[in-house]
């Protein structure tokens, strides 16, 4: 039996007596991935043991009155819980941690934890401009902007974001990195490729060196004509004088002394773009001893992965997202390597690696999947947990489709409030002290980014 609509979808298979013996999830040209066997008792009628494609024990399962109590695997063991009166569920582990993962009403409906959401704004239908390498992004999408670094195509657009970010780069004016007219010494015109003026840092045209008259451009696409005086403390540059109530176009003094380099005067970022929702929030400045989780390392890419996640996702919240993937990514890497969760020095089985920017854990979310607790509609195993998984090796999925994964594992994992489901995401009650200390900071930035 197949399900699913996307171009992918769970295979189960049964035995005579209806019993379920292999489970898989399957791509849209016929192959596999993430098969496991189930090998039942012909006592109890129930399936004792999962085992994995190689015949390799998985999990054993332990019931009580026909009802599985406890599932033990060689990395935990995970006891389930139910409510005789009212049917409600959830599951504790060895460590003492417990949390609630379904709620039912008097009909028996399973109705969560979440409070019942207004729908959202209505989508103005403005779309964003994507760039190269971005979610989706290819060479005939037209809304696609191509971004070049020193003359070279790039296709990770992230890492390009990040050094303007830092200051490392800097972005050609007006998006245009070709070469312009400008004048030389003798007033007449001449292609001038785009460089920075080695004394004033400037970036422009300087057809007559460093020291000569130069064109710099200005708001709105117009130039401004700029020389530097010889003796490398002022620039004069052109601009409009108010003299006897009138105005002068002519050259003014920008005067500074004790550097070799001009630096002009400092300007904020602009209201709403990242940097300045980033310092508002706090984020900026704001680590917690003992946690791990750090919001000084977040970054424009990964803001915008989030709103992405969310406005496909919207049941999940922007700090919730926000949090989780701060903890299962510290440095707000969206193609990270997986995490194998080695213990005592030895990587734990594959099936039990975290994997993705969201670090979503093969066992439990396959399990969530194939038992038809998460919804796969509209997304794909290798968008969401990569072509391939491998150590060491950068995530080869689709940050988008991951984020959308572990927005839905939220879901599914349960919890009364933003904070339970953290923790309940996790499987640790750490997860809740950094959501204490980071979801309102985090709530403060998307209240305030424009995506600027």
């Amino acid at each position: 039996m197949q399900s699913g609509t996307s171009a992918s979808g769970d295979v189960n298979k049964y035995d005579g007596d209806g019993r379920l013996t292999r489970t898989s999830i399957q791509y849209q040209y016929g192959s596999e991935t993430f098969i496991h066997y189930y090998l039942n008792s012909s006592v109890l009628g129930l399936a004792v043991s999962k085992l994995d494609s190689n015949g390799q024990r998985q999990e054993s399962y332990v019931y009580a009155g026909g009802k599985k109590i406890a599932t033990a695997s060689p990395w935990q063991a995970v006891w389930t819980h139910e409510d005789p009166v009212t049917g409600s569920h959830g599951i504790s582990i060895t460590q003492g941690y417990y949390g609630a993962d379904a709620e039912f009403n008097a009909d028996g409906v399973n109705v969560g934890f979440a409070e019942p959401t207004s729908p959202g704004a209505e989508d103005s239908g403005f779309k964003y401009p994507e760039v190269a390498g971005g979610m989706g992004c290819s060479v005939g999408n037209p809304n696609c902007v191509t971004v070049f670094l020193d003359g070279i195509e790039m296709h990770d657009w992230g890492s390009v974001a990040h050094l303007i970010d830092i200051g490392a780069v800097r972005p050609c004016p007006n998006n245009d990195c070709g070469p312009h007219v400008a004048p030389d010494k003798n007033g007449n015109p001449l292609l001038t490729p785009l460089t920075t003026n080695p004394k004033t840092g400037q970036q422009g045209y300087w057809p007559n060196g460093p020291n000569g008259l130069g064109l710099i451009p200005g708001t709105m696409g117009n130039p401004r004509f700029v020389t530097v005086s010889t003796g490398g403390h002022q620039t004069l540059e052109w601009g409009w004088l108010t003299y006897q109530n009138q105005k002068v176009w002519t050259l003014l003094s920008n005067s500074y002394a004790g550097s070799d380099y001009f630096e002009p005067e400092p300007q904020g970022p602009a209201a709403g773009s990242f940097l300045d929702c980033f310092d508002k929030s706090g984020l900026a400045t704001t680590s917690v001893e003992g946690q791990y989780g750090n919001g000084t390392h977040f970054t424009k890419e990964s803001a915008d992965l989030l709103l992405d996640i969310h406005s496909n996702e919207p049941e999940t919240s922007l700090s919730l997202l926000a949090v989780t993937l701060m903890n299962e990514n510290t440095k707000f890497d969206i193609t990270v390597s997986p995490n194998t969760n080695p213990r005592h020095g030895i990587d734990a089985p594959r099936d039990w690696w975290d994997v993705g920017p969201f670090g979503l854990n093969l066992h439990y979310v396959v399990t969530a999947i194939v038992t038809g607790r998460v919804s796969m509609n509209g997304l794909e195993p290798d968008k969401i947990f990569g072509k391939e998984v491998v150590k060491d090796q950068r995530f080869t999925g689709d940050p988008l489709a991951n984020g959308r994964m572990a927005a839905r594992y939220h879901q599914a994992v349960g919890g009364k409030t933003d904070r339970q489901k953290a923790i309940n995401y996790a499987g640790r009650e750490g997860r809740g002290d950094s959501w204490d200390s980071f979801h309102g900071l985090f709530e403060r930035f998307f209240g305030c980014y424009g995506r600027k």
